[in-house]
């Protein structure tokens, strides 16, 4: 059965401020859409950067992209241990470059780690330097002269976390299209990317629409934006698609 949009966002919970709005950032509860842990974003930074980190921390935090980094470390935990599980649950991994990132172990750890768990690695360029060879041919965000992120990042950080939270209610694939669908990628483009026919794209598409009580492409922007995508002047609006029929210690 379909979930219906005010249902489904009865099991979010809202942070910061719900008093935002309609800009309002929600977040799934766990405990009926995931998988026990809430999707967040990791940050892999060098240690001298950490009050470049702390602000975008806060500014992400503040759009409604949740955020991990060693700050939320308790006394005893095992360096090593939390980062590996920080990273396994994450839904991307966003690496603040600079010359000392380049130099840290546990920064290259980290990145090491995260491409083994084929986590999406989403590099900032802090400081000039050298490229990881594992950030080789990714675009770095420009954010030189400690600029925050442009609003098409943080969109597409809020789309990476939405899919890996949808867990609990898409399949694997669906998570899959989903997120290409909320980064403007057509249907044959999702095909091309998942090695998939377009008419199987169709199909998945038209049932994470089902699932999640949206009939289009703007209503899943909407609602990873944190609105419901029926309301406004957009009420009873379909796109064509809709109507498918088959469709860190050293740092």
């Amino acid at each position: 059965m379909a979930t219906d949009v005010n249902d489904l966002r009865s099991g979010f919970r809202g942070r910061p401020d719900p008093g935002r709005g309609r800009n309002r950032p929600l977040f799934i509860d766990p405990a009926r859409y995931g998988n026990g842990v809430p999707a967040s974003v990791f940050v892999s930074y060098s240690r001298s950067d950490r009050a470049y980190v702390e602000r975008l921390a806060a500014h992400l935090a503040a759009d409604g992209v949740p955020v991990w980094y060693d700050a939320d470390l308790s006394a005893g935990d095992r360096f090593g241990t939390v980062i590996q599980t920080q990273i396994e649950e994450c839904a991307a991994v966003v690496a603040v470059r600079t010359p000392a990132a380049v130099a840290s172990v546990w920064a290259d750890r980290e990145l090491s780690y995260a491409d083994a768990r084929r986590k999406p690695l989403l590099p900032l360029l802090l400081r000039p330097c050298e490229q990881h060879v594992l950030l080789a041919g990714l675009h770095h965000e420009d954010v030189t002269g400690d600029r925050m992120p442009s609003p098409s990042f943080t969109t597409r950080l809020r789309a990476l976390v939405a899919a890996e939270t949808f867990g609990g209610v898409l399949d694997r694939v669906q998570v899959s299209v989903a997120r290409l669908v909320a980064e403007g990628l057509a249907d044959a483009e999702i095909a091309h990317r998942l090695g998939l026919s377009e008419r199987t794209i169709v199909f998945h598409r038209t049932r994470v629409f089902a699932k999640l009580g949206i009939a289009n492409r703007r209503e899943l922007l909407h609602l990873l934006a944190g609105r419901d995508g029926r309301s406004g002047n957009h009420a009873g609006e379909h796109d064509q698609e809709s109507g498918d029929p088959d469709s860190k210690g050293e740092q």
